[in-house]
């Protein structure tokens, strides 16, 4: 076997190993350009008050500024934000967080 031989049977072998190690990455999920997904959200703690004379049932907030929380619901009687967000307490917009 020449030298010219010997070198072709290696750059051969060397790009089948190139070639394996790209598909083992590929199967093994690298550069698969796909996001992660978001984590779940936690179950929401429904509201305790009541509406019509019935359980509300809805979610309940928190507000970010002074700690109050409560539902957003008209009509239920722990409503303690308006709809846009604004709590009804300390009156400041857009500070509600789902407890």
């Amino acid at each position: 076997m020449d030298l010219v031989s010997a070198l072709r049977l290696a750059v051969i072998a060397l790009g089948v190993m190139i070639g394996l190690y790209v598909v083992f990455l590929i199967i093994s999920g690298w550069r698969t350009n796909k996001p992660s997904p978001p984590p779940p959200l936690a179950k929401a703690v429904p509201c305790t008050g009541t509406r019509n004379g019935k359980p509300c049932g809805k979610p309940v907030f928190r507000c970010a500024n002074c700690g109050d929380s409560g539902c957003q619901l008209n009509g239920c009687d722990r409503r303690r934000f308006e709809p846009p967000g604004k709590c009804l307490s300390c009156g400041y917009p857009n500070t509600m967080q789902r407890v």
